[in-house]
């Protein structure tokens, strides 16, 4: 198990989606996950999706977004 994932591969909702299926069971209780460019169209339902708390942080960190969520 693992605390901290950084989530920046292919922008598109079909890869984030397995990536978030393979990598799931690797996540630790509390794990911190963070994802770039969540205002991207496609990534954005994702986001949206997500079972876990989160906290968006577009403006100022990012213009195409970047999130922040814990398991």
């Amino acid at each position: 198990k693992t605390d901290l994932w950084f989530f920046d591969s292919l922008h598109t909702r079909e890869h984030l989606t397995k990536e978030l299926e393979l990598y799931g069971p690797f996540f630790h209780k509390g794990a911190v996950l963070l994802f770039d460019d969540i205002r991207q169209d496609e990534l954005w339902p994702v986001w949206e999706e997500l079972p876990y708390d989160k906290f968006e942080n577009t403006n100022p960190c990012h213009y195409s977004g970047f999130g922040l969520a814990i398991v």
